[in-house]
Formats: structure tokens, sequence, C-alpha cells
């Protein structure tokens, strides 16, 4: 479930946020927590720009 769900996420930066989105990915790749990816994925879909991301992420990680 963990692949699967950075998959998604990878996906969903990229076609967000472009080159940029990909990049922030390797910060997540350390993150064993299925429930905190799922929140993950949950922000990037609320976030309309990579620093506000960032913002709600810092609180979750």
């Amino acid at each position: 479930l963990r692949d699967t769900l950075l998959e998604v996420i990878d996906l969903w930066l990229s076609l967000k946020f472009g080159n940029e989105g990909k990049l922030f990915l390797e910060k997540l790749k350390g993150v064993e927590d299925v429930e905190k990816l799922k929140e993950v994925k949950e922000l990037i879909m609320k976030a309309r720009t990579l620093g506000e991301l960032e913002e709600l992420l810092k609180a979750l990680l």
C-alpha cells in the first residue's frame, strides 16, 4: 500500500506542480506511516501552490 500511495502522490505532484513537484517527492520517500501518506495525498489536492503544500506538511511531518 505504501508504494502505491507514493506512486499516486508522485503522479499528483507531477500533474499539479510539474518538475518541482517531482523533486518534492524525495522528501516523502522516508515516510513509512501509511496514514501520513494518505494525509499527504489529501493535502496535495487542497494546496494551490507548492509553497502552500510545504507549509501544510510542516505540521504533519
